[in-house]
């Protein structure tokens, strides 16, 4: 299964939430959720390689795979969940992220029925099946951290910084922990590192 694609995003085409990721000369079509399409533009106006973190699947009616991008795994995370959810799905899924998965997030932890309901395809009944489903279950994206990730925008390097907390999460560190060291390994690196040096360079401070 597919997890990323690090190359460069080509043919956006917002209106179709449509994007090409090319890796090696191969062009994998992948669809973009409605909040990342500044970020797909952004990416695209570049035209350097980006970390695409992808959910990938395939239905009984279609068995080509499918792919539906992220700029962080947090958000991939969050889609992954959210499609789990009863009556969901990833064709729905995708099509109910026209806002930012963090802003999801807080409508499903307050219990925000009315807000949930608004999404594309959602409606009042399935928003209460979200909630029961979800609710509790997303401090991962929900931390004061990740949220200011967010309010700041997305550059070429938050792929990497999402990979690397997420590297020492499993290694037992703290979100904190995690995400101190690791804007502190970025930000003092001389040229640009790649994850596994900049895991390295973090275990040695």
């Amino acid at each position: 299964m597919i997890r990323a694609l690090e190359g460069v995003i080509q043919d956006f085409e917002r209106d179709r939430l449509m994007a090409s990721v090319v890796v090696g000369g191969v062009h994998h079509e992948v669809r973009i959720p409605a909040f990342a399409s500044t970020w797909a533009e952004e990416m695209e106006s570049l035209g350097e390689p980006v970390l695409v973190h992808v959910y990938e699947y395939a239905t009984q009616r279609d068995i080509t795979s499918q792919l539906v991008g992220f700029p962080s795994t947090h958000e991939r995370d969050f889609f992954r969940k959210f499609v789990d959810v009863p009556k969901v799905g990833p064709s729905r899924a995708a099509q109910a992220l026209e806002k930012p998965a963090v802003e999801i997030a807080k409508y499903i932890e307050t219990g925000d029925e009315k807000a949930l309901a608004t999404l594309p395809g959602i409606g009042t009944r399935l928003s209460q099946t979200i909630i029961a489903q979800l609710q509790g279950k997303l401090d991962f994206l929900l931390s004061s951290e990740i949220e200011e990730t967010g309010s700041r925008g997305y550059s070429p390097n938050d792929g990497l910084r999402s990979d690397a907390i997420e590297a020492l999460l499993s290694l037992q560190f703290t979100m904190r922990e995690a995400t101190a060291k690791v804007d502190v390994a970025i930000t003092e690196a001389s040229t640009d590192l790649t994850l596994d040096e900049l895991i390295r360079q973090v275990l040695g401070s």
